[in-house]
């Protein structure tokens, strides 16, 4: 009997040591990320280059945060999708902000291609703690209304039914071992259904939005909220759009996006209007600096390459905007 207890303890122990080899030394390695930015999710992958824009030794653009920073250095977070993304947007809005100020600036560019408001909550909670941000800009609109596209019955507030990664407890926040089983092997994606939950996101939107802010004034952080700018023009059709003839200022099909790939399009219309509605009515609740983007911008299509990526005239004069906006507040 005492053999046997001891037989099974070396088991129990050979096993812990093998567990713990892989989930802290096997698969972080493989991951080439750091273990608690992979768990995070949402980042791509170190040094890679997408298009034109690179990604820096966490997978996001621009500065890598450090713990300590100067008293007179200026750092600022960006939330948003890739309409912040694209076109080294990161490095065009530094360049703007250090136009305006004689402090030294930091942009950490947390923007990511297809990114919605609850990515940008885990993002913002695994920054918030230990990093002092100055400003924070958050700019979302159209991603969210990706979440419609299911059955009522299939949308989860949390945007779980999107992508594995928005499932979150204890157990897949803290191992490496049990998100890969969780992603690969549990994780069901439901049918999608065009538009069939429409704006049901737009609570989820002004949930997402409010942690964000709660968090950003909680941590001395200015949270800058903008509104989203789109541009369809009248004479939009998807086939005009493929072919190139929607009177888009994108000679290059810069990552060119059809609207149809976010859902039906007035549906996505509608929901980037209330999610715009929503953003204005939090900055009031909140007494935050709002910068209206969808009316100060315009919808003029030779600053935009498709619905809401900007051209590169666009792209510099974004960057301009929001950069002479930061500083005033």
């Amino acid at each position: 009997m005492r053999q046997h207890l001891i037989f099974a303890l070396f088991v129990l122990i050979l096993i812990g040591l093998v567990g713990f080899l892989i989930e802290f030394v096997l698969l972080p390695n493989n991951r080439h990320l750091p273990r608690d930015t992979y768990l995070m999710g949402w980042v791509g992958y170190p040094y890679n280059h997408i298009d034109d824009t690179d990604l820096n030794s966490i997978g996001l653009t621009g500065d890598t945060p450090e713990t300590h920073l100067s008293a007179d250095t200026v750092r600022i977070l960006t939330l948003g999708g890739s309409a912040i993304f694209n076109r080294r947007f990161t490095e065009r809005f530094k360049q703007a902000l250090s136009l305006r100020t004689n402090h030294p600036v930091e942009v950490v560019g947390a923007a990511y291609r297809g990114h919605t408001t609850r990515s940008s909550v885990i993002k913002h909670d695994f920054f918030s703690p230990g990093f002092r941000f100055d400003y924070l800009i958050f700019y979302h609109g159209i991603n969210d209304t990706w979440a419609n596209n299911v059955d009522p019955g299939e949308f989860q507030a949390d945007y779980r039914h999107l992508d594995a990664w928005y499932r979150r407890n204890w157990i897949l926040d803290n191992s490496i071992l049990a998100r890969d089983l969780y992603n690969r092997f549990f994780y069901r994606k439901p049918e999608r259904k065009e538009g069939k939950s429409a704006f049901k996101s737009v609570e989820s939107f002004r949930t997402n939005l409010e942690h964000i802010v709660r968090r950003a004034l909680d941590h001395g952080t200015v949270p800058i909220l903008v509104t989203f700018a789109t541009c369809v023009p009248e004479t939009y059709t998807l086939k005009r759009f493929l072919a190139g003839e929607a009177g888009y200022n994108n000679p290059e099909r810069y990552d060119p996006q059809p609207i149809e790939g976010w859902g039906p399009k007035n549906l996505v219309l509608q929901g980037i209007r209330k999610h715009n509605r929503v953003t204005q009515e939090v900055a009031v609740k909140f007494g935050v600096p709002l910068l209206d983007a969808s009316v100060v911008f315009g919808s003029d299509p030779f600053d935009f390459g498709d619905v809401c990526h900007f051209s590169e005239p666009g792209t510099d004069r974004f960057a301009g905007l929001l950069a002479g906006f930061s500083f005033r507040n």
